[in-house]
């Protein structure tokens, strides 16, 4: 369904809202604005230290995608804001690093 709301508005935008938050509007673009997801996962991290695929699945009533996700990790890495550990291979998904805020 969330594939379905990102690929409507392939030109433009709309906006789309969560049901139990009905005054949170989000605008769907096709270069959408992270910096919410960005927090959301800070915030998420702040909490506790968390497997890769555990966000995916805490992501799955918000609106955004795993791939919205899998590129915020990744940025909030590169910038050192968040570490990986615990995992073998490449940083990825797939590998399901636990991840956690850098002190």
């Amino acid at each position: 369904m969330k594939n379905c709301i990102w690929k409507v508005a392939p030109d433009g935008g709309f906006y789309a809202r969560k049901s139990v938050d009905p005054g949170q509007l989000l605008l769907i673009t096709p270069t959408p604005d992270l910096t919410p997801l960005r927090e959301w996962t800070i915030e998420r991290l702040r909490a506790n230290a968390s497997r890769w695929q555990d966000l995916q699945n805490e992501l799955r009533p918000e609106l955004w995608r795993e791939p919205h996700l899998n590129n915020v990790i990744r940025d909030l890495r590169k910038q050192g804001i968040i570490e990986g550990t615990d995992y073998k291979g490449s940083f990825s998904a797939k590998a399901n690093p636990l991840l956690r805020l850098r002190d």
